[in-house]
């Protein structure tokens, strides 16, 4: 994985729906942080990509989303126009949206940021095919919105063409409420995506399953009810083999990690990859150690006053670091398994223990 890993960027903690999955917007917190809600500054994004020139820090992908929608920003557009500076720093940008107001003008203008650039992966958090299905599923009736604006998003990326680096994931988390409407699901979105898509775009439509709350009681018959739609999936794939990829999700997640710890007492806890790989900035400018810390506990300090190597390589950063390779979790990880779809080398472990002597941590 290339440079640091993945950086998660918040665009904002606000969402337009109320999505049965996502708790802090479905029990409608009015505060997911413990600070009030708000937007990343365009001002302070600008100060961050010329601290990454700087600092020529690297990483894999950049992802904008974490605890809301980042289309609710008014500024988006900008923000992903800017992040294109970055194109000989990262693999790829991706954004994560539920589509909602995604309008023609804002459609143009993210399209114009990838002319050229570097490449951007559209992720739609769709879940539903019926209007029904997604009221129920979403908290708000916007089917008829979201399918349009994903129609014409695809359009016009095709009248742009091949310059226009735009790849488009369309996801599908299964759940009771929707599982029976898989199969117009897919083919819906494989018509639209190969009417309109095919090279030089890599398209996909992603089946996950549910996550609950953290792993806690619904989890298994969760995991039970994914697996029962897999044959399916996997039926349909051997049989279409043509654009756009059907892909399922294929990694255990964090939750069901800890749960196969505390019941298998003989496996050993392996440090998470998140703490090296996974870097979280918080529409504040607060830069966080992991994505599943949504209290913040793992701050490592602000943006705005500090550059990113230098909070990245701190003290305070070394240290948690190390308690993980020493067997230590505690605090927001105490309860978690880790984030198993990355990998942890073991040039960044000795390096994390070469970083903790020359600071005297051990």
């Amino acid at each position: 994985m290339r440079g640091i890993g993945v950086l998660q960027v918040e665009p904002t903690d606000y969402c337009n729906l109320h999505c049965k999955m996502c708790k802090p917007h479905y029990k409608k917190w009015p505060s997911i942080h413990g600070i009030p809600k708000g937007f990343l500054s365009l001002t302070f994004f600008e100060q961050l990509v010329n601290n990454f020139l700087e600092e020529h820090v690297e990483f894999d992908h950049i992802i904008f989303q974490w605890l809301g929608d980042p289309l609710v920003h008014p500024k988006i557009d900008s923000i992903l126009t800017m992040a294109q500076i970055l194109k000989h720093q990262v693999n790829y940008l991706r954004v994560d949206t539920n589509g909602i107001v995604l309008d023609t003008e804002r459609i143009d203008n993210i399209l114009k940021s990838a002319v050229d650039g570097a490449p951007l992966l559209i992720v739609f958090s769709v879940d539903a095919f019926s209007s029904n299905t997604y009221i129920d599923v979403k908290g708000r009736d916007y089917r008829d919105t979201v399918y349009k604006n994903i129609r014409q998003l695809i359009r016009q990326r095709k009248k742009i063409g091949k310059r226009c680096h735009v790849n488009i994931q369309i996801q599908f988390v299964v759940q009771e409420q929707n599982y029976k409407e898989i199969p117009e699901f897919l083919e819906y979105f494989v018509d639209v995506l190969r009417c309109q898509g095919g090279i030089p775009w890599h398209d996909e439509i992603l089946f996950k399953p549910l996550s609950v709350d953290g792993g806690g009681a619904g989890q298994k018959a969760s995991d039970d009810l994914y697996a029962s739609v897999l044959p399916y999936l996997d039926s349909y794939r051997k049989n279409h083999h043509t654009a756009p990829q059907i892909k399922t999700w294929s990694v255990r997640p964090w939750q069901q990690n800890q749960e196969m710890i505390s019941t298998t007492h003989h496996i050993k806890r392996d440090p998470c990859p998140g703490l090296w790989m996974t870097p979280v900035i918080r529409h504040d400018g607060e830069l966080l150690l992991c994505c599943a810390d949504l209290q913040s506990q793992m701050s490592l300090g602000n943006l705005h006053q500090n550059s990113f190597m230098n909070l990245w390589t701190s003290p305070k950063a070394v240290q948690k670091r190390m308690e993980h390779l020493q067997g230590s979790f505690e605090g927001v990880c105490k309860d978690c398994g880790g984030m198993n779809w990355y990998t942890l080398s073991q040039d960044r472990k000795e390096q994390t223990k070469k970083n903790a002597q020359a600071l005297g941590i051990i």
